[in-house]
């Protein structure tokens, strides 16, 4: 509790009034002293019963992605039997502040604000800072309400100009973007699906359709989407500085590819740093990459690369590999010729727009040119 400037003022004239008092021996001015000392009591006695038995509460999504709106509710709860007057709530996470001029008792209100959240990464509430100065304002007293709130922020995928999955022209579709998959017959059988718009009714098993209750297809093996494995590898930079800046473009560009690959229904394998998630499809599997590539770290991933190393050497032959890094290296490079000897196809992605390649052949070279607000570019360099 912090005693206000107005308060100070407010000492001095009783002091004042308590010489003038003494001097001229006048009870009124004595009863008049007593009277102001009084208020001075009953507002630190006020303040402290207005602070007490509040309790607040964050609640928003378990994630979000960067530079979109996020939605926080807090919640005020007055567990006490008296009204609580002129709070002032602060967030330091978000810098939000508002006012509640009352709050009932065993009453809770409930404010929303949105905010975007740039950066990446886990978001920390471990308390939210309740101010008041209720009723004369000569304290000001604080109150630190605990919260424990956490929020992970993912990386936000976009949309890029130029598609790197080489030599497969029915995926790709004009423009640029890819082209959903089609799907295809096969005598060998590989399970049972629900079924999904454009399968055909040939497909349909009316038996398991039956029992399930709803419409369940035969899956073939060449119906099933081809894997593609998506690397990100990071080499230590000499300057800190430059690696913290391009290890971000990178989160960027590999939360891009997986986005956009796996909705597109293919298998991705992914591996970063000291991470790897086996072959995977569908949203809730791009996303739990996603839940890697926010929490990662640029000094940890430069150091420990055994997981990587791994997935080059383990990458399954004739199939698409997507690999994304921070400049072109002589080890890199050595990798992509030896899978493209084992009949991948290769996608090279560099961050680093001031970059050289060598002579890659066989290898689809990409070089990102800028990071735009909706858009990645990135330029072919073979």
């Amino acid at each position: 509790m912090v005693v206000t400037r107005f308060a100070k003022y407010y000492l001095l004239l009783v002091a004042v009034i308590i010489m003038a008092a003494a001097n001229t021996k006048t009870n009124l001015l004595n009863l008049f002293t007593a009277f102001l000392l009084a208020l001075l009591l009953l507002s630190w006695a006020f303040l402290r019963s207005n602070l007490a038995k509040v309790v607040v509460r964050l609640e928003s999504p378990p994630e979000v992605f960067s530079d979109t709106t996020c939605p926080l509710r807090y919640l005020f709860a007055n567990h006490g039997i008296y009204h609580k007057f002129g709070l002032c709530v602060r967030d330091p996470v978000s810098d939000y502040q508002y006012s509640i001029p009352d709050i009932p008792p065993q009453a809770t209100l409930a404010v929303t604000h949105d905010k975007k959240f740039t950066r990446r990464g886990i978001v920390i509430w471990q308390s939210i800072t309740v101010k008041s100065d209720f009723p004369f304002g000569f304290f000001c007293g604080e109150l630190k309400a605990a919260v424990n709130h956490t929020l992970l922020v993912l990386p936000r995928p976009l949309p890029f100009s130029l598609i790197p999955l080489p030599n497969k022209p029915s995926m790709f579709r004009e423009g640029g973007f890819f082209s959903s998959l089609t799907r295809t017959a096969s005598q060998d059988f590989a399970g049972m699906r629900e079924y999904q718009p454009g399968d055909s009714q040939k497909r349909i098993h009316w038996k398991a359709s039956a029992k399930a209750q709803q419409l369940i297809v035969k899956e073939y093996e060449e119906d099933l989407p081809a894997g593609v494995s998506i690397v990100m590898d990071i080499f230590p930079e000499t300057d800190g500085a430059k690696q913290a800046a391009l290890f971000e473009q990178a989160i960027v560009v590999t939360a891009s590819v997986v986005w956009q690959v796996a909705h597109l229904g293919y298998l991705i394998l992914f591996a970063q740093g000291s991470h790897m998630v086996s072959y995977g499809r569908g949203s809730e599997h791009a996303l739990h990459i996603l839940r890697l590539l926010a929490q990662a770290d640029a000094d940890k991933d430069s150091s420990d690369r055994t997981v990587v190393e791994k997935a080059w050497r383990d990458i399954p032959r004739s199939t698409t590999a997507i690999f994304v890094f921070l400049r072109m290296r002589p080890e890199i490079a050595a990798y992509l010729q030896e899978l493209v000897r084992c009949a991948c196809q290769v996608v090279a992605i560099s961050v680093a727009a001031d970059d050289s390649y060598p002579p890659l052949p066989g290898v689809e070279a990409y070089r990102l040119r800028a990071v735009e607000s909706e858009l990645l570019v990135l330029e072919r360099v073979n």
